[in-house]
């Protein structure tokens, strides 16, 4: 079984559904450590008084927030927690909205909830109820003493709690400069924004998570085990293009051309599943 993160209840209303947390989303890449090149032994750090350049002892070290004036305004843990909210054990649900109505810059980290033993009637209660309603309940949670907002939506026989950032953490759009969202006003034409749609739909395709592997994860993999090995290290993809940013935009005449020429293509529409890393391994494996 999953490693367990967090026990507690939903509540919402009256209702009580006791439930395990469980990841729903992890990092699967490599982890690198600091070493000392020489002999390979662990690199440590010490916590230095960038004043005096002293070590500076576990029992001073404490907690401050700059102020704008260079000063700083130390807080306590004892502070700290008494601020925290006293819902560290539960999942309260504080109402019901359109998982549409939640822009997708608001979703953070996924935690599937599995329930608790006896809760099984009660959790496939709340779990039909919003299925059948379409909505997802909005949450309110304490993980690793900070308070989060959360969205919980139904992922065929789960519940999914999904953080959310406040919106504090998010940029304000007004403050970006975008083109005007009538097609008229961003000067496409009606032939341009015809091909486009047509590019589109030649490139529809299903969402089929497993088809997609991060390469870079797999090739520094591949890496790793070579030199583990004591083969020469080499490189196991073809450089990089320049980031598209880097090009300017075409212009308007070029744009019909550029559109054009992609419906025309032999490869236009969705690359064939696993062709690209099937071509990456044929070549990998020729050196």
């Amino acid at each position: 079984m999953p490693h367990v993160l967090w026990k507690g209840a939903i509540t919402f209303g009256l209702v009580h559904i006791p439930v395990r947390m469980h990841t729903g989303a992890g990092r699967d890449g490599v982890d690198f450590e600091w070493v000392d090149s020489r002999d390979m032994q662990p690199i440590g750090y010490r916590r230095i008084n960038k004043a005096s350049g002293r070590v500076v002892p576990a029992s001073a070290v404490a907690r401050a927030v700059p102020m704008a004036d260079g000063g700083h305004v130390l807080v306590t843990d004892e502070e700290i927690a008494a601020l925290r909210p006293n819902r560290e054990r539960a999942i309260e649900i504080t109402g019901f909205v359109e998982v549409e109505a939640i822009g997708p810059e608001f979703f953070e980290t996924p935690y599937v909830l599995a329930p608790q033993r006896g809760a099984d009637k009660v959790y496939a209660l709340l779990r039909e109820t919003l299925a059948r309603s379409g909505l997802v309940g909005l949450a309110r949670i304490v993980l690793q003493t900070r308070e989060h907002l959360a969205a919980l939506l139904v992922r065929g026989p789960a519940l999914v709690l999904n953080t959310l950032r406040w919106p504090a953490e998010l940029r304000d759009f007004s403050e970006m400069r975008f083109p005007p969202e009538d097609a008229r006003k961003a000067g496409i034409k009606p032939a341009e924004l015809q091909m486009a749609d047509r590019l589109v739909q030649q490139m529809r395709t299903g969402w089929q998570p497993a088809e997609h592997h991060d390469d870079y994860r797999e090739a520094l993999l591949a890496l790793v085990e070579r030199k583990r090995r004591g083969g020469e290290p080499r490189a196991l993809v073809a450089a990089p293009a320049p980031p598209p940013g880097d090009e300017p935009p075409p212009d308007a005449d070029a744009l019909a051309d550029l559109l054009r020429r992609s419906l025309d293509a032999p490869a236009a529409g969705p690359t064939p599943p696993g062709a690209e890393r099937s071509r990456r391994r044929a070549a990998a494996a020729q050196r």
